[in-house]
């Protein structure tokens, strides 16, 4: 049985070797064959936040695709954008759009923000 820890070390290493990088599938093949204790759902468990936690070792360029931050084209890590200001400027006409235009509704407020511990929107 492999830790959480163990498999992140062993991703990291393994990405390492990879200037490429690895898609979500090989990488876990790869970590199988290096550490046969280790469970296949307990890895791709610990993938899930891989590059949140390993975020100055390991980037993900594009969906279901890891790299490790060496070889990131320009030498800078990538990090996934802040949408929150998007988030907001689009709550406010949403809901008057909801109201005045499409009359779907008699009032609509914007909750946003995470109100009610996720993002629900509007009620």
């Amino acid at each position: 049985m492999s830790s959480k820890n163990t498999i992140q070390n062993k991703a990291v290493e393994i990405l390492e070797r990879e200037p490429e990088g690895l898609r979500n599938t090989e990488l876990v093949e790869s970590i199988l064959a290096e550490l046969p204790s280790a469970n296949r759902n307990t890895i791709c468990g610990t993938l899930v936040g891989l590059v949140r936690e390993r975020a100055t070792e390991i980037i993900k360029p594009a969906r279901g695709l890891f790299l490790h931050a060496q070889y990131a084209e320009d030498g800078t890590v990538v990090s996934i954008p802040d949408t929150s200001p998007y988030e907001e400027k689009f709550h406010k006409p949403f809901a008057d759009w909801l109201v005045e235009i499409l009359e779907e509704c008699t009032k609509a407020i914007s909750l946003g923000r995470k109100y009610f511990g996720a993002n629900m929107g509007y009620a």
